[in-house]
């Protein structure tokens, strides 16, 4: 049997191994002592679940193919796999005509919220995230992982509609966090690249936002909300960008977070677009779409043209560290 890591043969021979389980294990604990996790594997070009490897014998298996990555590649993998499967917890919910839950529905409500507290501690860990201060407006990841487990412990006449609205709070901050994450591990070329496509694009962004509030005001309210959407996406899309290019260039010693234009700082810019964006889906998901046009209307737009004069001001200081880099 062969094993490639990341396409590379290993060159390994085989001891007292009996199955696939007792060789995985093996390539784990190496890879550990190196720094890399398993982040994904094939057995003979298939995908195979991971507690069925004991199963398979070392005879008739030809491959074993393992994608591998450091610890931010396996949280990243993680913190997808989470979306997934928070995306089918709502949808499940959502789908039920019965409002109670059985008692398998709930032991594995139960486990899975486990297995989201274990990704967000390593979240904590790894990235250094504050998860008593990150995430809704109004309430912390803490918060929504306690209302959560107190919803499922109590299950009271509202109790799945107030499940999916805390749901949806964890949807979005791992969205946030899985582009923040994608940012950080993308190539000082591609950040300057999407650098370059947002200063061209900001006006786009602008009229896509005020858009919405022409077709809210003119009652088009699904088609609104569904622009609103797309919207918002991208202007997260971007300010995890931003996120990554402060990150960069604080490893240079160039931090944009001090950078400071009329007395306000990028942090706080940037700070201020999402606390904005908060805002905004905390008054969509609560159907409030008074606020929703007054945002839209008095607020994001100007917010969005303040930040313009910080891109051109950021813009050299990042080309100069790629030369600086590349010297």
């Amino acid at each position: 049997m062969e094993i490639l890591i990341n396409d590379q043969k290993l060159d390994v021979t085989f001891g007292e191994e009996k199955n696939l389980d007792e060789v995985y294990r093996g390539v784990e604990r190496w890879l550990g002592e190196h720094g890399r996790h398993i982040l994904d594997f094939r057995i003979d070009g298939k995908p195979i679940r991971r507690e069925t490897l004991a199963h398979y014998d070392l005879a008739h298996t030809g491959l074993l193919e393992i994608i591998a990555g450091d610890t931010q590649d396996m949280l990243l993998s993680s913190l997808v796999e989470l979306d997934h499967y928070v995306d089918k917890i709502g949808s499940y919910l959502f789908d039920r005509t019965e409002i109670s839950l059985s008692a398998t529905d709930l032991e594995q409500l139960q486990e899975g919220l486990l297995s989201i507290e274990d990704v967000l501690e390593s979240a904590r860990r790894i990235l250094g995230i504050d998860l008593s201060r990150s995430g809704h407006a109004e309430k912390s990841m803490k918060e929504v992982q306690k209302r959560l487990k107190e919803l499922l412990h109590n299950q009271d006449a509202d109790f799945r509609d107030e499940f999916l609205e805390n749901l949806r709070d964890l949807k979005s901050f791992l969205m946030r966090l899985i582009g923040q994450l994608r940012a950080m591990r993308a190539t000082p070329e591609s950040l300057l690249e999407e650098l370059d496509t947002f200063y061209q694009d900001l006006p786009t962004i602008q009229q896509a936002f005020a858009n919405v509030n022409a077709q809210f005001n003119r009652g088009q309210d699904i088609t609104a909300l569904e622009e609103l959407d797309l919207a918002s996406e991208r202007l997260d899309h971007v300010l995890a960008h931003l996120n990554a290019l402060d990150y960069h260039l604080s490893g240079r010693g160039v931090p944009l977070a001090a950078l400071s234009l009329k007395g306000k700082t990028f942090r706080q810019k940037i700070d201020d677009l999402s606390g904005l964006l908060e805002e905004l889906s905390s008054a969509f998901l609560e159907g409030d779409l008074v606020a929703v046009g007054d945002i839209l209307e008095y607020e994001l737009g100007s917010e969005l043209e303040e930040l313009r004069p910080y891109l051109t001001e950021i813009r050299p200081l990042f080309v100069a560290s790629l030369v600086a880099a590349q010297s």
